[in-house]
């Protein structure tokens, strides 16, 4: 499963974490370093399993927590409607 950002949804890296608006709501979300990872890669079309693969690689994680961490987010992405899930 991939992932697309609503038209809606704007965001920009700064210094290693990412901040995003929720221009619907106008709210800002602010991302720390490993959630903007997981949000860069999912806004790139990566898949929830590349987002672990980057965590892991990056940060001192185990696959099974980076796992369970992409997999809370996305959901929490999705409920909140920051990301679409785009069937492949």
């Amino acid at each position: 499963m991939t992932y697309r950002v609503p038209p809606s949804v704007h965001f920009r890296a700064v210094n290693n974490e990412a901040v995003l608006l929720d221009a619907r709501t106008e709210v800002y979300f602010e991302f720390n370093a490993t959630a903007a990872v997981v949000w860069c890669v999912l806004a790139d079309g990566g898949s929830p399993d590349e987002a672990i693969d980057e965590l892991v690689a990056r940060f001192e994680v185990t696959p099974e927590v980076a796992r369970a961490d992409v997999a809370a987010m996305v959901e929490q992405l999705v409920a909140r409607e920051l990301l679409e899930r785009v069937a492949k």
